[in-house]
């Protein structure tokens, strides 16, 4: 009996000693989830927008949280990645535009490492030598190569460029003006514009500013000889699109009927992913941009925001064909941006520099 009672005690220590099963959590797999958003709420040519599977997952299967939005954006750059999910529209970058499910595992053809990371929609380094992106470039690449990721930069793959005469436009009206000037006629030759706002952003948790850099094409075009524009094509080897690049303050056009201050709101939430209080927003100035073409009207404001404040990644709207790179610009970088002698920027960039290093700018 003396030995039955000593097993008996030991088989009870070995049961105490047994680490606690872990509680099971109910959520379902990401993978089940965003491919049950896409069947219910895509089609089969265009697929799913990524707010239209977000929308879904989360009145569907309850999990409207941020881990949730975390971890499908994460699958679907996985996903994508890997050949499961395949993108329909635009070549953005990361967990933006519409996805379908692939119908057979993807087969990548035998090329280059170079050629390969291209078509894949990134690059781990791209060498830039304009002297405005440089600054973006430096800062970006560290960040992301802390975080082990790579550098997605596809903005500037621009290729099958051509150019026509306008004929018709829902954001550019041509005119000709007809006027005496001290009893003199003359003419002027002018386009209206939509009104926008700008924003100067500065994340206070990091100490610096946010800006966004983005393919201009206007800036591509002029940036390219009189005598080398004589054709309908553009030879993009010989004028690659990064020459469109441009490093700018978050802002938008006034298309809606709301106060500026909302739109200006609006404009940080979609292209850099920050939701700051309306309160938060402090105008800076209004004035006329385009002065010998268009005159039009932007007014300028100032936010700080907290890293508490990101909700997303920013970058625009996909469906509206935004293709837009957040762009963080500490005081350090800042100092030696302004001190360049050509930046591939529009001035209302320098002047809101300009302003915050006087008005805002820390001391120390």
């Amino acid at each position: 009996m003396e030995g039955v009672a000593v097993q008996i005690k030991q088989e009870i220590n070995e049961e105490e000693i047994k680490p606690p099963l872990k509680k099971k959590y109910n959520r379902p797999p990401t993978s089940r989830i965003v491919h049950d958003a896409i069947i219910n709420v895509g089609s089969k040519e265009k697929g799913a927008s990524v707010q239209k599977i977000k929308k879904y997952i989360f009145s569907t299967y309850r999990l409207d949280d941020r881990k949730t939005e975390i971890l499908i954006n994460n699958y679907i750059k996985k996903a994508v990645r890997s050949g499961k999910l395949i993108r329909c529209s635009g070549s953005r970058k990361g967990a933006q535009g519409f996805f379908k499910l692939a119908t057979q595992k993807r087969t990548l053809p035998t090329v280059d490492k170079k050629t390969l990371q291209q078509q894949e929609g990134y690059i781990e380094k791209r060498s830039i030598t304009n002297p405005s992106l440089q600054l973006v470039k430096e800062e970006g690449c560290e960040e992301e190569r802390r975080r082990g990721c790579r550098v997605t930069v596809v903005m500037d793959v621009i290729d099958e460029v051509t150019v026509e005469p306008l004929l018709t436009s829902q954001f550019v009206k041509p005119y000709r003006l007809h006027y005496k000037q001290n009893d003199v006629k003359k003419i002027w030759d002018l386009v209206t514009l939509h009104e926008s706002v700008s924003v100067i952003i500065y994340n206070t948790d990091k100490k610096k500013l946010i800006l966004v850099r983005q393919f201009r094409p206007a800036v591509y075009y002029n940036g390219i000889p009189p005598e080398d524009r004589v054709d309908v094509t553009i030879d993009t080897t010989k004028y690659p699109g990064i020459r469109g690049l441009t490093l700018e303050l978050c802002a938008g056009i006034v298309d809606k009927r709301k106060d500026l201050v909302e739109i200006a709101k609006e404009e940080v939430l979609e292209e850099c992913g920050y939701d700051a209080p309306l309160e938060k927003f402090e105008k800076v100035i209004t004035y006329r941009s385009g002065v010998g073409v268009s005159g039009d009207r932007q007014t300028m404001f100032y936010v700080e925001v907290t890293d508490s404040m990101k909700v997303s990644d920013g970058g625009g709207v996909a469906e509206e064909g935004e293709m837009i790179e957040v762009v963080e610009l500490s005081m350090a970088e800042l100092q030696v941006f302004i001190k360049q002698s050509e930046v591939n920027c529009p001035g209302g960039l320098l002047f809101g520099l300009m302003w915050f290093l006087q008005h805002k700018a820390p001391k120390d």
